[in-house]
């Protein structure tokens, strides 16, 4: 049985943050970390909780779903039912999954690795020999298929606040920690905590919020399972997957599923038709759809905006069918 969508925390990012807000909550699960914005227009309160999942609007025409296997591709899978006319790629191994791969072959420090189901990976900084196992790392993963994977030595494991790694020493922190004092807690922590160990740690965004003994009760538990991963990974001579790692996988938005966000959009929020096919552009035409949007708000009738690119930099709407035109001052008055 799969796990239940209340129990599976959602974390929404970007600039198109609302529609994906919008679906998962409808689905039933539950948001985590959402901004301002996101908590008025839905009517939710802010929960400080780790996300299992994050959705992040890596462009105006892609959705990017990251995070545990079990909930991150259940909610993926979900946004995909909806939004229909789309693309999908996900990455058949997960980013900073582990294995024991074969190497094929060497070229200028480049090795060439093949690794459980006859994936192949390169790997910078390799002085293997062809046919040793060796145990390596997918960093970035393969989601399009003139993609390549790209591997590592280092080994790390994904928790709720920090991930451990083996084989690097640094401390590093999300670009979300903003709070100088929180960083320069982290930092501290991270050094008191792992002096001595060899050992790096990042710590995600998630650390802004959770209190300090779990987090530290987090960075011993993962410590203990990095020791059992790196021995396993030492001993095993045969190709295999050792940790799954997070599961990736991108959504390529068509023209048609943009149409599906709009109706979403403005279940929560004034939507002209096409907002998200015009957001795709950005520039004048995005400032013109916020514009519009903020008149629909004050009252204009939603169904009778069209948008036309010729008269855009004139800031003159089309708003009937018909062409007539209006001319519309900065608090939407008409001038004409």
């Amino acid at each position: 049985m799969g796990v239940g969508r209340g129990l599976i925390r959602v974390r929404i990012r970007g600039i198109a943050a609302t529609v994906p807000s919008k679906i998962v909550f409808d689905e039933g699960y539950t948001i985590v970390q959402a901004s301002q914005i996101i908590q008025d227009r839905l009517g939710i309160e802010f929960d400080p909780l780790p996300a299992d999942v994050t959705i992040k609007g890596s462009d105006s025409d892609e959705l990017l779903a990251l995070g545990s296997y079990g909930k991150a591709d259940k909610v993926y899978e979900e946004l995909v039912d909806t939004l229909k006319h789309v693309f999908k790629w996900v990455s058949p191994l997960g980013l900073y999954s582990l294995h024991t791969g074969r190497v094929l072959e060497r070229s200028n420090e480049r090795c060439i690795v093949e690794l459980l189901g006859g994936y192949r990976g390169y790997l910078d900084k390799c002085n293997a020999e062809p046919g040793r196992i060796i145990p390596v790392s997918v960093i970035r993963p393969r989601l399009k298929p003139f993609e390549e994977f790209r591997l590592s030595r280092e080994i790390r494991i994904v928790g709720e606040y920090a991930s451990l790694i083996y084989g690097s020493s640094r401390i590093t922190l999300s670009e979300h920690i903003r709070d100088q004092s929180r960083r320069e807690y982290l930092l501290a922590l991270a050094a008191t905590k792992l002096i001595g160990s060899g050992l790096g740690i990042h710590f995600r965004s998630s650390s802004r919020f959770g209190s300090d003994d779990v987090i530290l009760e987090e960075i011993d538990s993962l410590r203990k399972k990095l020791g059992e991963l790196v021995s396993e990974a030492k001993n095993t001579t045969e190709v295999k997957t050792l940790y799954p790692g997070e599961f990736i996988g991108s959504i390529s938005l068509t023209r048609l599923a943009k149409n599906v966000l709009d109706h979403y959009r403005s279940l929560v929020s004034p939507t002209v038709r096409l907002h998200h096919s015009y957001k795709t552009y950005g520039g004048c035409l995005s400032d013109l759809v916020d514009y519009s949007e903020k008149l629909i708000g004050d009252g204009f009738d939603r169904e009778r905006f069209l948008l036309v690119y010729g008269v855009m930099s004139m800031n003159r709407l089309n708003v009937d069918p018909l062409s007539t035109y209006y001319t519309l001052g900065p608090m939407g008055e008409d001038l004409d």
